[in-house]
């Protein structure tokens, strides 16, 4: 009798566990069903202009939710178009934020304090001010000094990375990776170049191997174009950074250049240095030929 009350208890529990286990899945799926009729569709989801700052913070904070569970069940090419749209709607998102915040963006970089002795700069914010930059960073949004005192709304460097990596097709994998890394740090303010030449060697190559890795990506127009402006950056510089004077490269950039086609040969940027070289160029010269050869300038 002791034995069919025990077998009896066992059999109860084993059943309980069963429907337990089977209510969590039913959860976790009506979870993401909901998640899913949330989506982003094509246009994605615009706040009106006349929403306040709070609600447009809590929108972001809640797409990133939904879309990090909808991301556990997608296929890699749903992945691909929502990170599309999800861009869209978080850059309208952040135009909407910047209008609201432009007394601030305004002062934000006067809160810059300079140690002459470190010769650091440290950001020293009124509480209320330092409140505010934790919250929206919490949101994913980081106040962004582009140089010239301005400062700038955007989404952290990883936002993406950190939500979307791993669920994308390949060429928006390594697209992905590329720019995460990139956008570390300020390419340019002042019309001058902020990173090493060799830096921006990098940007071009990693651009001319995507081109041959991912031919048929449906990133090939939006890479191109970086890469003509990358380009440019790198042949000509940019107004208080330029890359010769008087026709003549500078000696870093000449050194730069000769690297860059010794261990890129067949590269179509060594191919235009190859040929800009021989020339003897006065300095619209060499801006023409520049131009002309890769398709783009910068003040057109």
């Amino acid at each position: 009798m002791t034995k069919k009350i025990l077998y009896l208890l066992l059999f109860s529990l084993i059943i309980y566990s069963c429907k337990k286990e089977e209510q969590k899945i039913k959860t976790v799926d009506q979870t993401i069903e909901v998640a899913t009729q949330n989506l982003p569709k094509d246009p994605p989801i615009y706040l009106p202009s006349s929403a306040p700052e709070n609600e447009i913070i809590t929108h972001i904070k809640k797409r990133q939710q939904v879309l990090s569970l909808l991301l556990k069940s997608v296929a890699p090419e749903k992945a691909d178009e929502l990170y599309k749209n999800l861009i869209k709607e978080n850059d309208s998102a952040l135009t909407l934020l910047q209008i609201r915040k432009e007394t601030l963006l305004e002062k934000y970089y006067g809160y810059s304090d300079y140690d002459p002795q470190t010769q650091v700069y440290t950001m020293k914010f009124p509480k209320e001010v330092e409140k505010l930059v934790k919250d929206y960073r919490a949101a994913g949004i980081e106040f962004w000094e582009i140089g010239e005192g301005y400062t700038e709304l955007r989404m952290l460097p990883t936002y993406y990375f950190k939500l979307f990596a791993g669920k994308f097709s390949p060429d928006y994998q390594t697209y992905l990776e590329m720019i995460t890394a990139e956008d570390q740090v300020l390419f340019q303010s002042d019309a001058a170049i902020r990173i090493s030449w060799r830096d921006v060697a990098k940007r071009v190559e990693s651009r001319e191997k995507f081109l041959i890795d991912f031919p048929n990506s449906k990133l090939i127009k939006e890479i191109k174009q970086q890469l003509k402006e990358y380009q440019y950056a790198y042949l000509l510089g940019y107004d208080n950074t330029q890359t010769h004077e008087q026709g003549k490269l500078n000696p870093e950039n000449l050194e730069e250049f000769k690297r860059i086609i010794r261990e890129n040969p067949n590269s179509e940027t060594s191919t235009i240095i190859k040929e800009l070289l021989p020339n003897d160029f006065d300095r619209d010269g060499i801006f023409d030929f520049v131009t002309k050869r890769i398709g783009y300038n910068l003040y057109e």
